[in-house]
């Protein structure tokens, strides 16, 4: 867990602002043989969702209490199935209260994106940022 002490004064109020890892996403081509991979090296599926009206298919795995979200576009022609998309690495961030996250990310001036909070199929809310090097971060509310 890493733990953030707000920085802005008028933030101090809210107290420490905790994160903890949520998940790892990966996007794949194939998805079952990323599932028999994952499955091999001791992961659990947990749970699956399959929303051809969005293109997408998401395999949940667990291991030690990290998830693993294997995706898939059926759209072969879709960037996040390519191995050059940069935004095929995400990691996600869990936060207790997203427009805090969010609050926190602009007040630090950590990225120069627009955020927008959105509801996943998943139905947690959250808002998506690239790090320095272009990697994509999901910050995404805990229930």
């Amino acid at each position: 867990m890493v733990r953030f002490q707000l920085g802005a004064p008028d933030l101090y109020n809210i107290g420490v602002f905790m994160f903890k890892l949520h998940h790892i996403d990966i996007w794949v081509n194939n998805i079952a043989d990323s599932l028999k991979f994952y499955q091999a090296l001791g992961f659990n599926k947990i749970n699956e969702f399959d929303n051809i009206e969005q293109n997408k298919k998401i395999i949940l795995l667990e291991l030690n209490n990290i998830q693993l979200e294997i995706k898939h576009h059926y759209n072969d022609s879709c960037e996040h199935n390519k191995v050059i998309c940069s935004d095929n690495k995400v990691f996600g961030l869990s936060v207790n209260n997203i427009h805090e996250a969010k609050l926190f990310i602009e007040n630090k001036k950590l990225t120069n994106e627009k955020i927008i909070i959105k509801t996943g199929i998943l139905g947690q809310q959250y808002f998506l940022i690239h790090d320095p090097n272009g990697i994509l971060i999901e910050f995404i509310e805990d229930c």
